[in-house]
């Protein structure tokens, strides 16, 4: 039971938050969970969950966590999605219990009833002290006795009880539209102006209409989610976009990846259309509707419908710096698998193996290995150029943490000038 609401805190809270929500969250539970100052700054999510398990145990370390989000008007949806978690934990565990009960109440027999003719069964100690009583007395006859006798023998039957439950195209596959449409990446991403793209979400960033997204499992293998359909029309300001790439290996599926804002958060997005990508240019205020978050993440399909606005819409400072700053490498060492990652890197080394391209990259705060692999291989970079990475996954194997590429993962090469 208690490891239900473990992965309910895990893999449905704290991995589910933006690295700048887990790092609040973290500050206010700094003393309740009596964090030393190092541990401040190093603690990842399974070490503050295993905390905040070990200091309220079971529901409680999820009541926990709600109470801790539940002010912030930008996770008003992740908090309900919680308390809707833990109810169904609940919900389940009832089930299971009263199954269990039910089973053995059936097991027991007619021997054991719950009740008499007479009325309710009374406890042995009670049916004996009243066959000595009438004894003492005798103001029954030798029926009454023989009565109250059998009334004895039926009540050492033991009573049923209920267990607890228990379980035990082109070379590098990009999409090359004609130059009429679509322009290249190169214009897009300059080297005098900074990367405008969120920081590191824990694994699966919360970015819905009010708050940002996506839970992966502990693995590289991360399973896509369920599917969250909008709850209406959002005005956003583009901040970024990607060149349109074609994300199937046989075949043609056309997609490009953007970052956007509301007043109060940013989202990735993945826009499964290469039609409206002409109106995602940096700062265009675009209303989108009929879309959808998996893991945090905003959907467009053709289905969907976006159209430029005259609304005029302010983004505060503090959502535009932390749209501007990728994760530290530091950082991205220290994630669980399946963490997306999003940000633009130096590349220090290029190596190759029998099946993939393997890039070194590097920030002040350390190096990683990105694995190119498919339409990633190969890439025309070298080092002093950097790579703009868009949808990778963390992965660690053997204590080896790399980044790699999914379905949806886009990378770009930003030469050096």
């Amino acid at each position: 039971m208690a490891m239900e609401y473990k992965k309910i805190l895990l893999h449905k809270g704290l991995k589910m938050l933006t690295d700048y929500q887990f790092r609040t969250v973290r500050c206010l539970l700094a003393d309740e969970l009596q964090l030393t100052s190092k541990m401040r700054e190093d603690s990842d999510r399974i070490m503050i969950a295993e905390r905040m398990f070990s200091k309220f145990p079971g529901a409680a370390s999820v009541d926990k966590l709600i109470d801790t989000l539940k002010d912030d008007p930008e996770l008003k949806e992740f908090v309900d999605s919680l308390r809707k978690e833990k109810q169904n934990v609940k919900r389940r565990l009832r089930t299971a219990g009263e199954r269990a009960r039910s089973r053995q109440q059936d097991g027991a027999g007619p021997s054991a009833p719950l009740s008499s003719p007479d009325g309710p069964r009374r406890p042995q100690g009670a049916a004996e002290d009243s066959v000595a009583q009438k004894r003492k007395h005798n103001t029954e006859g030798e029926k009454g006795v023989k009565k109250n006798k059998g009334a004895q023998m039926s009540s050492k039957a033991p009573y049923p009880v209920g267990a607890s439950p228990s379980r035990t195209q082109t070379a590098t596959g990009s999409f090359s539209p004609d130059t009429k449409n679509y322009p290249t990446a190169t214009p897009i991403f300059q080297l005098d102006k900074p990367s405008i793209l969120p920081t590191m979400p824990s694994s699966v960033s919360m970015a819905s209409s009010t708050s940002l997204t996506e839970s992966p499992s502990a693995t590289a293998k991360v399973a896509e989610g369920r599917k969250t359909p909008s709850q209406g029309p959002v005005t956003v300001l583009v901040l970024e976009r990607s060149e349109v790439f074609n994300f199937m290996e046989q075949g043609q599926a056309l997609m490009f990846h953007a970052t956007v804002a509301t007043a109060s958060q940013f989202y990735w997005v993945k826009v499964f259309d290469d039609t409206p990508w002409h109106l995602f240019t940096e700062n265009a205020v675009l209303t989108i509707s009929g879309h959808s978050m998996r893991r945090g993440t905003l959907e467009v399909s053709k289905t969907s419908i976006v159209s430029p606005t005259i609304a005029r819409l302010k983004v505060p400072k503090s959502v535009m710096k932390r749209a501007c700053e990728p994760p530290k490498i530091d950082d991205l060492c220290k994630a669980v698998s399946g963490t997306p990652v999003y940000g633009r890197y130096k590349v220090v080394k290029k190596t190759q193996d029998m099946k993939n391209t393997i890039y070194e990259i590097k920030d002040k705060t350390g190096s990683i290995e990105v694995v190119g692999s498919g339409q990633w291989c190969g890439l025309p970079c070298e080092p002093g150029d950097q790579l703009q990475l868009f949808c990778l996954r963390v992965s660690t194997v053997k204590k080896k943490t790399s980044l790699m590429c999914e379905k949806h993962s886009l990378i770009q090469v930003v030469q050096s000038l």
